[in-house]
């Protein structure tokens, strides 16, 4: 201790008292000459020494000095530790500075904060702005709501406006969501809403524009209503009307159907080029490809090469005559059965000898 009354320091000199406790007399005005400084703890940048104040000096205890905890910094000498500023943190003890939060980011005294609203100072760590948040500067403590019609992602420096097709109703969103079928946006971009398609006209869901036609209409410089027999799904185009089963057009540049009454099995319909069956063609679909053939016009077209299907008419013919053949004879044989003598019986008996070794051999 410095005894009462002992001169330390004289008005030329300049001395600097660290780490000490002492006593002192007199009032606040004479107690340590303008040449003395009594301020410093003597402990080092990031560290605060245990002091209190006595008049307009601190008293220290000597070589005491404790790190700056998380949130806080010190220069060399100091007696305290100071709170880090707006928009910086510090997230380990023993600083003698403050780390700053790079922009997208907001300084907080808690890592797990999710609500964009940070510490004004002392903060121990730099937190990432939510999704549908940003933050276009360093040194922030806050993040901001993106606004309707925008949206971003985690970490964003700034918000994005909503494709086309796309939006926001509300704000804070992090992501843009496509309008329904039948609307569309009301803004080429960053859309805040989706307006609904004024009839027949539609679109498909996440479309800039109403640019099709709904259901039961069909697309050919304007929407049309569908034609009989036929269906028109939406965004039915003229090329691609849909022809119910057992009718055809002309071409897809006609929207008339027309019925085949008498080629109903070779009509497949359909919304393709062709609305007949395989191997078929022409008007009504009455006409069969070359090398392919159809025994009526009701029945589809087949090909010449298949012979299964030529050996089965074969036979049929065959079978049919037969049966056409023992019908004339009985009735013959019915009219001759008392002219056996004769020489027509004669003849008719070795006509039924010669049918019978016709009908072994088949």
């Amino acid at each position: 201790m410095v005894s009462q009354g002992a001169i330390l320091t004289q008005a030329s000199s300049y001395v600097t008292i660290t780490n000490t406790h002492f006593n002192t007399t007199g009032n606040a005005s004479n107690q340590f000459p303008g040449s003395m400084d009594c301020e410093s703890s003597g402990c080092g940048a990031g560290e605060y020494g245990v002091c209190e104040l006595v008049g307009q000096c601190y008293s220290c205890a000597v070589d005491v000095c404790h790190q700056c905890p998380p949130g806080k910094y010190s220069a060399a000498g100091a007696s305290d530790c100071q709170p880090c500023e707006v928009g910086k943190f510090s997230n380990v003890t023993g600083r003698k500075s403050c780390d700053t939060c790079p922009s997208g980011h907001y300084a907080s005294a808690d890592p797990n904060d999710t609500d964009a609203k940070g510490s004004i100072s002392g903060a121990t760590s730099c937190v990432v702005c939510p999704a549908g948040t940003y933050q276009p500067y360093e040194k922030s403590y806050l993040c901001y709501l993106c606004s309707k019609g925008y949206s971003s992602a985690k970490g964003s420096s700034k918000c994005t406006g909503c494709d086309t097709g796309r939006y926001t109703s509300a704000s804070g969103m992090s992501d843009c969501v496509a309008c329904d079928s039948g609307k569309e946006a009301s803004e080429p971009i960053a859309a805040f809403e989706c307006d609904k398609c004024v009839s027949p006209m539609s679109s498909w869901a996440g479309e800039a524009n109403c640019s099709i036609c709904e259901e039961n209409y069909y697309l050919d410089g304007e929407c049309s209503p569908c034609p009989e027999n036929a269906y028109c799904p939406l965004g039915t185009l003229l090329k691609n009307i849909h022809v119910d089963k057992g009718y055809w057009r002309v071409n897809t540049k006609a929207a008339k159907t027309r019925e085949c009454t008498n080629t109903g099995a070779a009509c497949k319909g359909g919304n393709g080029s062709s609305y007949c069956q395989d191997h078929s063609h022409g008007p009504y679909c009455a006409i069969c490809d070359l090398g392919y053939w159809k025994a009526s016009e009701a029945r589809r077209c087949q090909s010449c090469a298949d012979e299964t299907a030529v050996v089965i008419d074969t036979k049929s013919g065959i079978l049919l005559g037969i049966a056409s053949i023992i019908v004339i004879l009985l009735l013959v044989q019915t009219g001759l059965r008392y002219k056996r003598g004769t020489a027509l019986g004669r003849h008719y008996m070795d006509f039924m000898e010669n049918y019978s070794k016709l009908k072994t051999k088949l």
